[in-house]
């Protein structure tokens, strides 16, 4: 998991889904729930088999989410 400097968490670095704890944070909302819900949500293991020739699995450069 990686927490960016906007506050976005990216839960799994080879997909796409992500939660927004700024937005939460700034609409008045629960934060360590909406971490919780984060990690719940997270993938149980990695999907990383990129075939040869194939398109990245995310379209973010790891150097946007801290890798």
């Amino acid at each position: 998991m990686r927490l960016t400097c906007t506050g976005v968490l990216h839960t799994c670095l080879g997909r796409e889904d992500a939660a927004d704890l700024r937005a939460v944070i700034r609409a008045g909302g629960d934060l360590v729930q909406a971490i919780r819900d984060a990690v719940w949500s997270k993938p149980a293991g990695h999907d990383f088999h990129i075939a040869r020739g194939a398109a990245p699995a995310v379209a973010r450069h790891m150097s946007t989410t801290g890798g």
